[in-house]
């Protein structure tokens, strides 16, 4: 074999490769209804004190994947995000849950609440032998004001 011939086998399998990848994509929906799709790679803005809904939606790529949903991991700065550990910076309220969009499609719609201020990041993995996922959520998270006669919070300026 050629040198031209191995770098045609390298590149086809190089562009191959992001085939067999999960895609994930996310909404975020605030207290107030408002929502918006947000991206791995970009700052999220939180409010101290609100609570917050992230819509996850994953897509296998590939067919019979053997992996399911429940085997995701989202891991809040490098600790399992789980309902039982409050003191984290994104108090998870419930569970995380998958339901079935169809065989491919997967959804998960996560409520947490942003406990403290600062800066926190998200990891969502999944392993696989057909590339698998892994990418971070970056939160900032605002300190919130204590509006008058009111438990709730507003942003500070």
């Amino acid at each position: 074999m050629n040198r031209w011939q191995r770098m045609l086998i390298a590149v086809f399998f190089l562009s191959t490769a992001g085939a067999y990848a999960c895609e994930f994509s996310y909404t975020l929906t605030g207290a107030d209804g408002s929502s918006q799709s947000i991206r791995p790679g970009t700052d999220i803005q939180l409010d101290q004190g609100e609570t917050y809904t992230l819509k996850v939606i994953f897509t296998e790529d590939h067919g019979n994947c053997k992996i399911s949903p429940e085997d995701t991991d989202f891991l809040l700065d490098e600790e399992k995000w789980k309902t039982s550990k409050d003191y984290l910076t994104l108090q998870l309220i419930d569970s995380i849950i998958w339901h079935d969009l169809d065989s491919r499609r997967h959804i998960a719609e996560i409520s947490f609440r942003a406990t403290v201020t600062g800066t926190c990041e998200l990891e969502i993995i999944r392993d696989c032998d057909k590339g698998g996922y892994n990418e971070i959520l970056r939160f900032i998270i605002n300190r919130g004001c204590p509006v008058t006669n009111s438990n709730k919070f507003q942003r500070c300026i």
